[in-house]
C-alpha cells in the first residue's frame, strides 16, 4: 500500500479529499455552472454585436475618404487579422463591391465573342447583334494596367432599344446624356484636368459631333478646346435654374444644351450655397454626319476610356449604368483582360436575403448566434448622408449595405463543453468542500511543482541548460522527466532553426498547433538564383575542409546582401543560392541585390586570393505557388512555377560576374539610379518555344 501511494498521485489526493466531501456542494456546483452559462451566453452576444458594429463603422468611415483601395485594404486587413470575421460591402443594387477578384475563367467558360476579341484583338459580333470591341491598353493606361495589350472587352447592343439612333431629337439627347455622364463622373473623381482632352477626343472620334463645351453661370466657356457657335440666348437659357435639356438649330448644326444643376456632390468645388446651377454642357451636332449605332458606340467607348483613367472602379460602373439608362442600348457589358465579367449594366444581382431585406427597408438586419447555428450576422445600411453625396449623388437614400458575419462555432463548442463538464462533474461529485492538509500537499505536490515551475521560467528566459531534479516515481516525477525531455528537444530544435528559411519559420509559427497541410497559395514574388563559377576547379586543388570553409565564405557574403535588401534565403543547393523577394519594389531590390552580390564576390576574391571564382545570377518575377511541399515525413516551404524555372535558366545562362534579368524585371524596375539594363540577344531556354528577351543588369556610377 505504501509503495502504491508513492507511485500514484491520484490515490494520494483521493484519500485526502475523501475526508472532507460534502454532499451539498454538488447542488452548489450545478447552480454555479448554470449561472455561468447564462452569463457567458449574454456576454458573448453583446461582444459579437459590438464587434460587428465597430467593423461596420470602420468601413463606413474608410468609404468617406473616397479611396476604394483604402476600403479594400481595411477589409483585407480585418479579415486577415480576425479569422472568424467576414465583411462584405454591397452596392444599392445588391452587387458586392470591394471583393477580391475571382480567378480568371478558363477559355471554355468565357463567352465566345469575348474569347474571340481577346485572342484576335479585333471586334466581334455578340448575340442579339451586339458589338464586342477591344479596349486597348494604351500607354496612358499603363499606370493601372501594366501588362497586356488589352484592358478588356466592351459589348454594346441596341436590338429592341426604346430609343433609336436615327438622327432625331432623341438621338441628340442620348449622345448628350452620355457625354454629360462622363463629365459628371470625371468631376466626381476630381479629374477635371482631363476634361479638355476628353471633349477633344470625343469630338474627333464620334461621327456627327462637332464640339463639346461646358459653360459656367457667367456664360463663359470653362471646359472644351473647341469654340462653339451656339447662340448666346441658348447659353443664357441653359444656365437658368429649372430648365430641361433642349436643342437649338443654327444653320447646318444642332446644339443640344444640358443644364447642370448644383447637386450635393458639386459642393466640394462649387462653394456658393445659393448657387442653384453650375452651368450647362453643350454638344454641337452635324445631323447629316451622324452614323447611328457607330456614333453611339464611339461616344460610349471614348467616354469609358476617360472615365477609366480616373482610377475609381465604382465611377466606371456608375458611368455604364448611366449609359444603360439612356434607353438607346439593351446590352452593355465590360469584361476585363482575363475574361472576367467586370460589370453588366442590365444584370440585376441577387444579394443574400438579409442584405436584400436591409436594402429594401433601410434598417439593420441582425441574426443572433445560437448553439445550433453558431454564426452572428449583422447587415448595416449605408445611409447616403450629405457628406457621402459628393461621390454617390443625391438620388438614392442608401449607398449600400455592410454585411458582417462572425463565426462563433469555437465559442459554441466551448459553451457545450463547459455545460457537459459541469453536469458531469456535478453528478459525479458526492461531496463539496475538501480540507486539504497543507503540510502534506506542500511536501507531496507544491514543492515538486514549484521546482518544475522554476525550470519552466528559466526555459522561457532562454536557458536550456537546466533540468528538473527528479526523485519520485509518481505522476509529478514522470512530469519532471518529460520536462527534461522537452528541454533537450527544444535545445535540438533551436539549433535546427538555422537550417531553414525565415519564411519556413514564419509559416510554421502561424500554424498555431494546426495540422500541417501540403498545399500552396498563389502570390507574386521575385526570384533570384546565383551559382558560383570556377568553384569545381578550385575544389580540385584543395582539401575538403578548405573547400567547405571557402564555400561558406562566399555563400555568407551573398546571404548578407540578400538580407540587406529585404530578401529571404529559400535554400542553398551546393554552391547555388536561391532567394525570394516580396512586397513593394521587390524587382528593384532583387536587381540591386544581384549586382551587389557580383561585386561582393569579386571583393572576396581579392581578399581570399581566389581570382578564378565568380558568380552568375538570374532574376525573374511573376506569379508562383508558395506553400508546404514534400512528403508527410519531410516538407519544405518553397515556391514553384514557371517564373522560378525561368530565373534558374537565366542563372545557368549567365556568364561569370554577369546578372541576367527578364523584361518583366526591367519594366517593373524602371529608371533606377545606379542601375542600367543592357539588352542582349534573346535566349532560348528549356520549356519555352519562343526566345526570351533578356537584359544584363549593371551598376553605374
Amino acid at each position: 500500500m505504501i509503495s502504491l501511494l508513492r507511485e500514484r498521485l491520484a490515490l494520494k489526493l483521493v484519500m485526502l479529499t475523501a475526508m472532507a466531501v460534502a454532499v451539498g456542494f454538488a447542488l452548489a456546483t450545478l447552480e454555479s455552472a448554470r449561472i455561468q452559462l447564462i452569463s457567458f451566453d449574454r456576454l458573448h452576444k453583446e461582444s459579437a454585436s459590438a464587434l460587428a458594429r465597430t467593423l461596420a463603422a470602420g468601413v463606413r468611415n474608410a468609404m468617406l475618404t473616397g479611396n476604394g483601395i483604402a476600403v479594400r485594404n481595411l477589409l483585407d486587413d480585418t479579415q486577415a487579422g480576425l479569422s472568424t470575421v467576414k465583411v462584405r460591402v454591397f452596392a444599392p443594387n445588391g452587387e458586392e463591391v470591394f471583393a477580391a477578384k475571382p480567378p480568371p475563367p478558363p477559355p471554355a467558360a468565357q463567352p465566345l465573342y469575348v474569347r474571340q476579341v481577346l485572342s484576335t484583338q479585333a471586334p466581334a459580333t455578340a448575340p442579339h447583334d451586339a458589338q464586342a470591341i477591344p479596349i486597348v491598353n494604351e500607354q496612358r493606361c499603363r499606370g493601372c494596367h501594366a501588362k497586356g495589350d488589352l484592358r478588356g472587352v466592351l459589348t454594346l447592343g441596341t436590338e429592341g432599344a426604346s430609343v433609336a439612333m436615327d438622327r432625331s431629337e432623341a438621338s441628340f439627347d442620348v449622345l448628350a446624356r452620355i457625354f454629360t455622364a462622363g463629365f459628371v463622373q470625371l468631376m466626381t473623381a476630381k479629374r477635371d484636368e482631363k476634361l479638355d482632352a476628353y471633349f477633344a477626343e470625343a469630338t474627333t472620334r464620334t461621327p456627327g459631333v462637332r464640339g463639346i463645351a461646358v459653360y459656367t453661370n457667367d456664360e463663359l466657356r470653362y471646359f472644351g478646346t473647341t469654340r462653339l457657335g451656339v447662340p448666346a440666348e441658348a447659353i443664357t437659357r441653359g444656365v437658368t435654374a429649372g430648365t430641361q435639356p433642349f436643342s437649338v438649330s443654327d444653320g447646318a448644326l444642332t446644339y443640344r444644351v444640358v443644364p447642370l444643376p448644383s447637386q450635393p456632390r458639386c459642393k466640394g468645388c462649387h462653394k456658393d450655397p445659393g448657387e442653384e446651377m453650375r452651368g450647362a454642357l453643350v454638344v454641337a451636332f452635324d445631323p447629316a454626319h451622324l452614323e447611328g449605332k457607330a456614333s453611339l458606340l464611339a461616344a460610349s467607348e471614348t467616354s469609358l476610356d476617360h472615365v477609366m483613367l480616373s482610377g475609381l472602379g465604382r465611377i466606371v460602373q456608375g458611368f455604364l449604368d448611366d449609359v444603360a439608362r439612356t434607353g438607346a442600348v439593351t446590352t452593355l457589358r465590360v469584361h476585363d483582360g482575363e475574361g472576367r465579367l467586370y460589370h453588366d449594366a442590365f444584370d440585376a444581382p441577387l444579394p443574400p436575403p438579409a442584405v436584400g431585406t436591409t436594402l429594401a427597408r433601410g434598417e439593420p438586419t441582425e441574426r443572433a448566434a445560437t448553439l445550433d447555428h453558431p454564426e452572428y450576422l449583422l447587415v448595416e445600411p449605408l445611409k447616403n448622408d450629405k457628406e457621402c453625396q459628393t461621390c454617390h449623388g443625391p438620388d438614392k437614400p442608401l449607398r449600400g449595405a455592410i454585411e458582417v458575419r462572425l463565426d462563433t462555432s469555437a465559442a459554441a463548442r466551448e459553451t457545450l463543453d463547459l455545460r457537459h463538464k459541469g453536469e458531469t462533474y456535478a453528478l459525479a461529485t458526492v461531496g463539496g468542500v475538501v480540507l486539504l492538509l497543507w503540510g502534506v500537499l506542500h511536501v507531496m505536490v507544491l514543492a515538486p511543482v514549484g521546482k518544475i515551475g522554476g525550470v519552466a521560467e528559466l526555459v522561457g528566459a532562454g536557458r536550456f541548460d537546466t533540468l528538473v531534479e527528479v526523485s519520485s516515481k509518481d505522476e509529478i516525477g514522470r512530469l519532471g522527466a518529460r520536462i527534461n525531455d522537452m528541454v533537450a528537444g527544444l535545445r535540438v530544435k533551436l539549433n535546427l532553426t538555422r537550417f531553414v528559411s525565415q519564411a519556413t519559420l514564419r509559416n510554421a509559427e502561424q500554424l498555431e498547433g494546426a495540422v500541417l497541410a501540403r498545399e500552396g497559395k498563389r502570390l507574386r514574388v521575385t526570384v533570384l538564383f546565383s551559382d558560383i563559377r570556377g568553384f569545381t576547379a578550385f575544389s580540385e586543388t584543395r582539401k575538403p575542409e578548405q573547400v567547405v570553409e571557402m564555400l561558406n565564405h562566399y555563400l555568407q557574403a551573398q546571404a548578407d546582401i540578400v538580407v540587406k535588401h529585404g530578401g529571404d534565403i529559400d535554400k542553398f543547393v551546393g554552391d547555388e543560392l536561391m532567394a525570394r523577394f516580396e512586397g513593394v519594389d521587390m524587382e528593384e531590390r532583387a536587381t540591386r541585390c544581384a549586382v551587389e552580390m557580383v561585386a561582393a564576390v569579386d571583393k572576396l576574391n581579392r581578399k581570399e586570393g581566389a581570382h578564378g571564382i565568380h558568380i552568375g545570377v538570374g532574376v525573374n518575377a511573376g506569379d508562383v505557388v508558395f506553400g508546404s511541399m514534400g512528403s508527410e515525413q519531410r516538407m519544405d516551404f518553397t515556391v514553384i512555377g514557371d517564373p522560378v524555372n525561368l530565373a534558374a535558366r537565366l542563372c545557368s545562362a549567365a556568364k561569370s560576374a554577369q546578372v541576367l534579368v527578364t523584361d518583366t524585371i526591367r519594366t517593373s524596375t524602371g529608371p533606377a539610379p545606379g542601375l542600367e539594363f543592357v539588352a542582349l540577344p534573346p535566349v532560348t531556354v528549356k520549356g519555352k518555344q519562343d526566345p526570351i528577351p533578356i537584359y544584363e543588369a549593371k551598376a553605374i556610377a
